[in-house]
């Protein structure tokens, strides 16, 4: 067992987005167990909703660098990658 494999996709997922995409946030809707996964990488809480079914949801966001951070990619490394301009630190949205 491999504990880290996910963490080695998201970091050439995360690449590969860069390489091909200008971006500075990443954003998902997810359960809230699949919301701590997020954390892990990176991603903070932005807020609580709820589906249709009264189901509740994470709206989760994580700036570039924090996930970046998270996954032990260096910024250097993903400046090079992108077509966007060099990654810097961003302050938490409210």
């Amino acid at each position: 067992r491999h504990n880290d494999i996910l963490g080695q996709c998201f970091s050439i997922a995360l690449m590969e987005i860069l390489r091909t995409q200008v971006v500075q946030r990443f954003y998902a809707i997810a359960t809230p167990v699949v919301a701590r996964l997020w954390r892990r990488y990176g991603m903070q809480l932005a807020a609580t909703i709820h589906g249709a079914s009264g189901q509740e949801y994470k709206v989760v966001v994580g700036a570039v660098s924090e996930v970046a951070a998270a996954l032990h990619v260096p910024l250097g490394l993903l400046a090079s990658q992108s077509p966007a301009e060099p990654i810097t630190q961003t302050t938490p949205i409210d």
